[in-house]
């Protein structure tokens, strides 16, 4: 059927699901999609959250799909960074003031 592509400039390899691929510009990781591995799911979105996800899609040239696709394989490796106590997840910003970081807690 195709492939899945998961966003992360420069990041190292991870290990999910899918394959295992070494670290590529933009790609995160890879999952081979194939008839029998889909299970399709359907979803109820506040107009404001759908709103939000298809301008996005349509800003980086891609399906409304496969924007959810990529934010839940973000939210899958968030969720289990959360569980290790030595992990962070920190978002670094460079503005005209300098960096600012913040750290992402799920409560």
């Amino acid at each position: 059927m195709g492939r899945g592509l998961f966003m992360k400039a420069g990041s190292p390899a991870i290990n999910t699901a899918g394959k295992m691929v070494a670290a590529q510009k933009d790609v995160l990781f890879e999952a081979e999609i194939t008839d029998d591995s889909v299970q399709r799911c359907s979803l109820v979105l506040p107009t404001g959250l759908y709103k939000q996800i298809r301008e996005i899609a349509k800003k980086r040239n891609t399906s409304f799909t496969e924007i959810v696709r990529r934010f839940i394989a973000v939210g899958l490796i968030v969720d289990s960074v959360q569980d290790d106590e030595n992990s962070q997840i920190i978002f670094r910003e460079e503005t005209d003031k300098g960096v600012r970081e913040r750290e992402l807690i799920l409560i």
